[in-house]
C-alpha cells in the first residue's frame, strides 16, 4: 500500500519511485551532531510524556484535575471538561457546541475511554435533575457496564440483549412523544423556557455503525433527534470507527460538535474535523486519547489529550 519508495544508491543519490513514475533525487543525510541532538531532543520529549502536535499534553491526564476547573452548571447548558488543550482544560458544551456529537476514532485510539469520561463529567457537574443517559454499546457489551451505578444513567442497551434494544428503541420514540406533549402543555418552544421541567436526556452510542447494522430502522429515528433533539432537550453522542458511509448527511450536519481521535483515512478525519490531522496522530500506546476537536465556533481543530477516568472516579460520582 506505499504510494512511493526511495532506492538509496549512494550517500549523495536516490531514486523516488512514486506510482510508477521514478525520479533521480538527491537525498538529504543527517551529520551525527545533529542526529545526536535529535536523539536528546526526542529523549526529553519521551520524559514529559508528550505528544507531538498535542502541545507537550501529558501523556495521562487524570479527569479528577479536569474537574477542578469545570465551569458551574447552568441552565440551557451541558458544559464539561473532557480533556486538556495546552495544559488547560477543555469544556465543551453539548447544547452550544452541539446539540449533537460525532466521535471517531480506529479500535484502540481511546474513544471508548472519551464517551465514559464525557459521561462522568457530565455527572460530576450536573445533577439527575438537569441531565440523563441513554447509553447503547455495541461493542461487545462491556463498555458501559461499570455505568450503570450512575444514578444519572437510565438504562444501558447492549448487542447481547436484542429484545432490550428494541424496548429502549421503542422507549426513545415514547421519550419524544411525551416531550412534545409536555412542551405544548407548557405553551413552550423549547426546554429552556422556565415553565419546563425536564432534564436533557443525552443518548449515547459506542459503535454507531454496528447498532444500525443490528437496527436498521433506527436510521430514521436518530434522523428524527438529530432534527428536533434541541427544542425537546435530547442530544446524541455517535461513536464509531468510520463516519464516511456510516453517518447520513443529513444526521451529520446536525452534529457541530465533532471530535476524531486518530483515524487511518485522511479523508474520514477530513469529513469529521475539516483537516487531515486526525489521520496524522500518533498510534500505538503513545497516541491513545490524542484528538483533534472541532466545537462548532471553531474555525480550525484543536489537539487535544483526552481525560481519562478510574473505577474511583465512578464510585465518587455514583456516591455524589
Amino acid at each position: 500500500r506505499c504510494g512511493a519508495s526511495v532506492v538509496v544508491e549512494a550517500p549523495d543519490a536516490a531514486r523516488l519511485d512514486r506510482a510508477g513514475a521514478v525520479h533521480d533525487i538527491e537525498v538529504e543525510a543527517l551529520s551525527r551532531d545533529q542526529v545526536h541532538a535529535l536523539a536528546l531532543s526526542l529523549a526529553e520529549r519521551a520524559s514529559n510524556g508528550a505528544v507531538p502536535g498535542l502541545g507537550g499534553a501529558a501523556a495521562i491526564v487524570p479527569l479528577v484535575e479536569m474537574l477542578a476547573d469545570a465551569p458551574p452548571s447552568r441552565r440551557g447548558a451541558l458544559a464539561a471538561p473532557i480533556g486538556a488543550d495546552g495544559g488547560r482544560a477543555l469544556v465543551v458544551d453539548l447544547v452550544s457546541d452541539g446539540p449533537h456529537a460525532v466521535v471517531a476514532g480506529v479500535t484502540g485510539s481511546g474513544k471508548s475511554e472519551l464517551l465514559i469520561t464525557w459521561i462522568l463529567a457530565l455527572c460530576a457537574t450536573h445533577s439527575t435533575e438537569e441531565v440523563s443517559f441513554l447509553l447503547a454499546d455495541f461493542k461487545g457489551g462491556t463498555a458501559f457496564e461499570a455505568l450503570e451505578e450512575v444514578p444519572h444513567v437510565t438504562g444501558v442497551i447492549t448487542d447481547l440483549d436484542g429484545a432490550g434494544a428494541r424496548r429502549a428503541i421503542e422507549s426513545l420514540r415514547a421519550e419524544i412523544r411525551w416531550r412534545e406533549g409536555e412542551l405544548a402543555r407548557c405553551s413552550a418552544r423549547d426546554v429552556d423556557d422556565p415553565r419546563v421541567r425536564l432534564p436533557r436526556l443525552v443518548v449515547v452510542v459506542d459503535e454507531f455503525a454496528a447498532l444500525l447494522a443490528d437496527h436498521p430502522e433506527l436510521n430514521a429515528v436518530f434522523a428524527d433527534v438529530a432534527a428536533r433533539g434541541r427544542a425537546l432537550g435530547i442530544h446524541l453522542i455517535l461513536g464509531t470507527q468510520r463516519v464516511s458511509g456510516i453517518v447520513r448527511d443529513a444526521l451529520l450536519a446536525n452534529c457541530p460538535l465533532r471530535i476524531s481521535l486518530r483515524v487511518t483515512d485522511a479523508a474520514d478525519s477530513r469529513v469529521v474535523v475539516g483537516t487531515a490531522d486526525a489521520a496524522t496522530l500518533p498510534g500505538g500506546v503513545s497516541g491513545r486519547g490524542a484528538a483533534m476537536v472541532r466545537r462548532a465556533a471553531d474555525t480550525a481543530p484543536h489537539p487535544v489529550r483526552i481525560a481519562l477516568s478510574s473505577p474511583d472516579d465512578i464510585r465518587a460520582i455514583a456516591a455524589s
